[in-house]
């Protein structure tokens, strides 16, 4: 199970006649014992940026998550616009976290069946890229469908 990764527009792509169904975009940080106050704090955070449905955080010991699900939008470019544009103006602060030892990246995450694709705009990739971490793609394998062979690309 693949994701395509396209850039060849400046405008949103048609969507893919099967596209990665329950998509959500994240803002990932990690370290050992990791503060949330810490974070909401450094990247000035306010109840009103995760006021929406589809928009939440997420804590764990080592983890913490800012994301847009599928409740947000079922469109991962809008999901990264709103991303970008909630962290594009903090990334001095996201430098900062990064210096003090946390790890960030932005994860798009979403259930796929063999032939699924996600494409992403060359204004998406710009916005991802103006954040300066890594972007890391996470699939998830439909409930019920066998799991293709991982080197059968290589036919």
């Amino acid at each position: 199970m693949m994701g395509d990764l396209v850039n060849d527009s400046e405008t949103a792509l048609a969507a893919s006649p099967m596209p990665w169904e329950s998509p959500s975009s994240s803002l990932v940080l990690t370290k050992e014992g990791i503060s949330a106050e810490r974070i909401t704090l450094a990247l000035a955070l306010e109840s009103r940026d995760i006021g929406n449905p589809g928009v939440g955080i997420a804590v764990g010991p080592t983890r913490w998550a800012f994301s847009f699900d599928e409740h947000f939008s079922t469109d991962v470019e809008r999901q990264v616009q709103a991303l970008s544009e909630l962290f594009t103006p903090r990334s001095e602060a996201l430098r900062e976290l990064v210096a003090a030892g946390h790890a960030a990246r932005v994860d798009i995450t979403g259930t796929v069946e063999t032939g699924c694709k996600l494409r992403l705009s060359a204004t998406t990739l710009a916005r991802l890229t103006a954040l300066g971490i890594p972007v890391t793609f996470t699939t998830l394998a439909a409930p019920g469908v066998e799991e293709e062979d991982p080197l059968a690309w290589l036919d």
